[in-house]
């Protein structure tokens, strides 16, 4: 099934084996997680949600690099 959403998406084989890293770094509901809060980055990064940038990409790359606040 894996490889059928590689095709799919058209991920080269060099980088099937960094996605397959990721995908077993967190559980799919961490994942549904920090994809919300990218988009809630994004809007801040619009102007349509309050807040501080720096600081959420920053905690938000911190999340996904595996290290907890």
């Amino acid at each position: 099934m894996l490889e059928k959403i590689f095709t799919q998406y058209r991920i080269w084989d060099s980088k099937k084996s960094f996605y397959r890293q990721a995908m077993q770094r967190y559980p799919l509901p961490d994942w549904y997680r920090l994809l919300q809060q990218a988009g809630m980055i994004d809007a801040v990064i619009k102007g349509a949600a309050p807040g501080n940038i720096w600081l959420a990409l920053s905690q938000w790359c911190l999340q996904l690099s595996g290290l907890r606040r």
